[in-house]
């Protein structure tokens, strides 16, 4: 499969879907600058935010966890989830390669390393608890980016991952869809997105890294926008103002909306949906 110019294969073994081959560091370096534009949406204050629901359902996981202390969130952003968490008393870090957001964070006094994990060099054992919130299928490496969290990882620490799941009724649901159509497959979205995995995905890397797994949750698509964005048929219409643009565009987009309601209706009854999140502990 073939998305954006970015060639995709599925792994048989785990069924993860990675792109091959993948894009240099200095090509990523780029699209996460300040050039590239990435997450120009985030907050520019912190502290005028409020906890969102994913955000508050970590903070209801560690609460009756005392052994938890110092916290590490790899991919913080502007840093919203350690700016909470240091609210309530946690000793907080970050980890952000985008220039942008992280001196956001940093200017409201957050401790952010500007840059990838292994860069940042904390010591062995250094963190009760690591967060990699829509990460992981960001990284070109993302065995090596879960063994340094390992590493890095006190023993009976945690390691949380949220990302969005290959396994649930509407990835599975929209590749027929593609199949069928020929219409682009939209939860792929490379360059930003290289690896994309399902429960058993991870399960199997956490697995060999010697990790426990102990639960899981899961969260319904949140939205339709972005899925009919990701087809980019209305940017085909645009480049090209034709009659066929026009009728994929309107046919696309209605196949994807009746899908995307079929998978609402079935959201009480679905138990692994869309977005995911993996807790291991060491």
């Amino acid at each position: 499969m073939v998305k954006d110019e970015c060639p995709m294969f599925r792994c048989t073994h785990c069924g993860v879907v990675f792109m091959h081959p993948l894009p240099t560091e200095e090509f990523l370096r780029i699209l996460y600058s300040r050039e590239g534009k990435y997450q120009r949406h985030k907050p520019s204050n912190t502290t005028k935010t409020a906890p969102t629901r994913r955000f508050q359902r970590f903070l209801d996981f560690i609460k009756p966890h005392p052994n938890i202390k110092k916290i590490l969130d790899v991919g913080c952003s502007s840093g919203e989830f350690i700016f909470f968490a240091k609210q309530r008393g946690y000793d907080v870090w970050g980890v952000e390669p985008n220039e942008a957001t992280a001196s956001v964070a940093q200017q409201d006094g957050l401790r952010v390393f500007h840059g990838l994990l292994h860069q940042a060099q904390f010591e062995d054992a250094s963190f009760d608890f690591i967060l990699l919130a829509d990460v992981i299928e960001h990284s070109r490496d993302p065995r090596g980016l879960f063994a340094e969290c390992v590493r890095i990882l006190k023993p009976g620490g945690y390691i949380v991952i949220e990302t969005p799941n290959f396994d649930c009724f509407w990835a599975r649901a929209t590749l027929r869809l593609s199949r069928l159509f020929h219409l682009p497959w939209s939860p792929i979205s490379p360059p930003w997105h290289l690896f994309h995995g399902t429960s058993l995905s991870w399960k199997i890397l956490a697995d060999e890294m010697r990790l426990h797994f102990r639960t899981e949750w899961y969260y319904p698509n949140p939205g339709l926008k972005n899925e009919l964005g990701s087809l980019h048929l209305l940017k085909r219409y645009k480049q090209k103002k034709s009659l066929i643009n026009a009728c994929s565009m309107f046919f696309g987009f209605s196949l994807y909306t009746v899908v995307f309601t079929i998978d609402r209706l079935l959201t009480p009854l679905l138990k692994k949906n869309f977005s995911m999140t993996l807790i291991f502990q060491k």
